[in-house]
């Protein structure tokens, strides 16, 4: 992610995760000596903690609705993360992304049209179910969608 780290993990069955940590300390603490910068900081703190709060949220109404194409999310808190109060998120591991995937088959230049095809329904019917949940993504790139 954008604001923070994303991890591999483990769960307690054995089950491969992601998990997403934004430190809640951390960018207020590297700009303690610019005064003039504070109320900016705090702003974007804030904007930092509403995004992954926000993506569980969404996460979790959309595994609700049993909405076929997003993450299932597992669990969302503060903690502790190496010394610093985080905000976590540990959901679903999904596959490799398309961009991952487009490098990987194609070596950067080009998909076949049928599998542009599938991958623009696919993405299409995922975006047409995040609306229909009340929500919109304000990031649709290949590196954001997974196979």
């Amino acid at each position: 992610g954008a604001f923070g780290r994303v991890l591999l993990g483990s769960s307690f069955n054995g089950t491969l995760v992601a998990i997403k940590i934004v430190s809640l300390e951390a960018e207020s603490a590297s700009h303690k000596s610019a005064p003039e910068n504070q109320a900016a900081m705090s702003i974007q703190h804030a904007a930092k903690v509403t995004s992954l709060r926000t993506e569980a949220h969404v996460l979790q109404t959309l595994w609700q609705t049993r909405a076929r194409g997003f993450a299932r999310p597992l669990y969302f808190g503060k903690q502790m993360v190496r010394g610093e109060q985080s905000e976590v998120l540990v959901q679903e591991l999904l596959g490799p992304s398309i961009e991952t995937l487009w490098w990987a088959s194609t070596g950067g230049t080009r998909f076949s049209a049928p599998c542009v095809l599938r991958i623009g329904i696919d993405a299409l019917r995922c975006l047409q179910r995040l609306h229909a949940a009340g929500f919109t993504h304000n990031d649709v790139t290949p590196n954001n969608m997974c196979a």
